[in-house]
Formats: structure tokens, sequence, C-alpha cells
């Protein structure tokens, strides 16, 4: 596989990370249909696909506060249908544009829904082969998932941008350098958490401590722990870093993570053993950026690194 490099303006991780929603060109998809599934706990999941007319199936995960519209996800669609293949983004709980039906939404390790996700593909028939990207938390998500169910019926898996060890990277979010991405994310976390206010009287929790969270302490602390079944933050993320995962992985798999990401900690970085797992660790490239020249148009790096490993073996 190439190697990353960029113009010299572009080695920044922050520029990296911010340049392509300034600069990048938005694609437009046209998805095909919508398919809503539902969960054992009566909640509903929305999944968009392209069809190609193809056995093989490559299924986009999202990241935080993503969905299937978003400017990165619509690239990459963009960039997999040129190989000719059916496309599905699933849209994680409450991020298909509609409030799910339950307190709990989703997390970074919510392996049920793409466990739910991947048996409902299977059950069509349709695909002698299934495929799964995950960017940023649906890496995470991906990784996780594939590690603790080794025997899932997936060909080949890449994450992108993965913060796999999620206590560092939460306090890595939390330093002033990183306000505005967190700001970004608060903003959206409490926007969402205004259509729960029924769930939230019902469990005694003053909307007021939603507005006042900071970072994903308070996040994770207040509403995602708990409404998960896990006791603090910190028991949330250690049971879902996909860093304790890896060495479970028997799918061909992908990780690449650049090394100016300004979400992932050291610990996003680890010399892997397994023979299953690939890693590109490029010095620049941010987080889901990797732009190589100035106002590039066509596919970014990483669009390429994912269309090469999927389908060119």
């Amino acid at each position: 596989m190439q190697s990353f490099s960029t113009a010299l303006f572009l080695k920044n991780g922050h520029i990296q990370t911010i340049y392509p929603f300034i600069f990048r060109k938005k694609k437009t998809i046209s998805y095909t249909q919508r398919i809503r599934i539902y969960t054992p706990d009566n909640d509903f999941l929305d999944i968009d696909f392209v069809d190609s007319q193809s056995d093989s199936l490559v299924l986009v995960l999202h990241g935080l506060e993503s969905h299937s519209h978003a400017m990165n996800i619509m690239h990459l669609v963009h960039a997999l249908k040129a190989n000719k293949t059916d496309i599905a983004v699933l849209n994680f709980r409450g991020c298909s544009g509609e409030t799910n039906n339950v307190y709990k939404a989703y997390h970074s390790g919510i392996s049920d829904d793409l466990i739910t996700t991947i048996d409902y593909l299977i059950s069509i028939q349709k695909w002698k082969s299934i495929y799964v990207v995950g960017y940023s938390l649906g890496g995470n998500v991906l990784l996780k998932t594939i590690g603790l169910y080794p025997s899932i019926q997936i060909k080949k898996a890449i994450a992108v941008s993965v913060p796999m060890h999620l206590e560092s990277c939460a306090h890595l979010l939390a330093k002033p350098s990183r306000k505005p991405y967190m700001k970004r994310f608060i903003y959206s976390f409490i926007k969402k958490m205004s259509l729960k206010k029924t769930f939230l009287d019902e469990r005694g929790i003053d909307f007021t401590d939603i507005k006042r969270v900071k970072n994903f302490t308070g996040i994770d602390s207040l509403y995602t722990a708990p409404s998960h079944g896990y006791k603090s933050a910190e028991e949330y993320w250690e049971h879902n870093s996909a860093l304790y995962c890896l060495d479970s992985i028997i799918i061909p798999t992908l990780i690449i993570n650049a090394k100016d990401d300004p979400f992932l900690s050291e610990l996003c970085y680890p010399a892997i053993s397994n023979k299953h797992i690939s890693t590109l660790y490029p010095k620049h490239g941010g987080h889901l950026g990797f732009a190589e020249t100035y106002l590039q148009n066509g596919t970014y790096w990483h669009e390429q690194m994912i269309s090469s490993f999927l389908f060119d073996s």
C-alpha cells in the first residue's frame, strides 16, 4: 500500500482535520432506499442503501454524532461506488434524523446493534461477501465487535481514525487545545438530550445538569454509562475500548490512524502482533483528513487505501 504524503502547509493534525470540511467539494449521494430494522429492546436502526446489483456489500459505520449524509461518509460512499459494490450505511440510534424510542442511544462499543445489523443483512441472502468500514467511533465499535465475536460473518474490516482507548482519548479531548472539537460534540449532545426530557424526568435528571457538561467525562458519567448499565464513565471506557480486543480478531483487518490525529492518544497506535491485522500509522493526516494537496479533487488517500484493501486481492 502506498504511503501518505501531503503538502507542507497540510502537515498539521488540526489543519488536516478541519481542512476537508471547509475546502472539499461536497458529494451528493442518492441512496436507493432506507430500510428500518428493529432491535430486541423495541428500538430501531435506519440503514441507507446504494444498490449496484452486486453480490458484495460494504457496510459503513459513521463516527460520533454523524450520519449517512455527513460529508465524509458521502465521499466514502462515492469512492466505494467505483468498485461496483452495493453499499449500506448504518445510522446509529438517534442519528437518522429522528430520535430513537428508548432512553439509551448508542456508544463507542455498541456491539449488539452492529450484530443486529449484520444478522439482518445476512438474512437477505443477496450478498456473498460483506465488508465493514468504521470511521472514528464506528471504527471502535467494529474492532471491539469482531474481537469479541470472531465468528461474525464479515469478510474484511477497516477502521479509520479509531479512538481504541476511550479513557485516554476522553482526557485528551478535555484539554483546552481541543475545546473547539469538544464544543461541537457537546452542542449536538445537548440538542439530542433536549428531545429526551421525558426520559430525564422519569430518572430524576435535571436538564440543567445536562447543559453544564464540558467534556466526555461529564457526558459519559451523566448519560452514556448509566443509560447502558455501567456504574461509571471509567467502567464504560474500560469495557468498550477496542484496544483490549485486538488479539482475538481473526478477520483480515486494516487500521488507519494518523500520528497527528488530535482526537487520539498515544495508546491508539499499538504495535500489533496479530497476523490478521495490518496497520497504517502515517505521520500526518489528522482525524479523518488525509488530504494530499491543496483543493484536491477526487478520492482522498484513506479512501484509496480502503478500496485497495477491500478489492485488490
